[in-house]
């Protein structure tokens, strides 16, 4: 896959589901004493904020590289894809709160 179908893929609810996962396993490998320390609230809060910065940062890059350009709709959708990544990390791991 080359660059610009990866940008333009991170940027999509399934590409932002699996980038974060890796992100938060990135996470949990090097600074798990941090993140096992969270709640269950905290860390939905921080899986939150990185399905919504992931796609703005995809999308940064490839406006950086001038693949893209922003604009209003691009905005609507790099948020719709964060919070599909986030509703849909939430209910595959709901049963196993506390």
């Amino acid at each position: 896959m080359a660059l610009p179908e990866f940008l333009k893929w991170l940027q999509t609810a399934g590409g932002i589901g699996a980038a974060s996962g890796a992100v938060l396993s990135i996470i949990m490998e090097y600074w798990a004493g941090w993140y096992e320390a969270l709640g269950a609230k905290e860390k939905r809060l921080v899986f939150l904020g990185l399905c919504l910065v992931l796609p703005f940062i995809g999308a940064g890059v490839a406006a950086l590289l001038g693949l893209q350009v922003f604009s209003v709709e691009l905005v609507w959708a790099l948020l719709w894809a964060g919070f599909a990544a986030f509703s849909g990390g939430t209910a595959m791991h709901t049963v196993f709160l506390p």
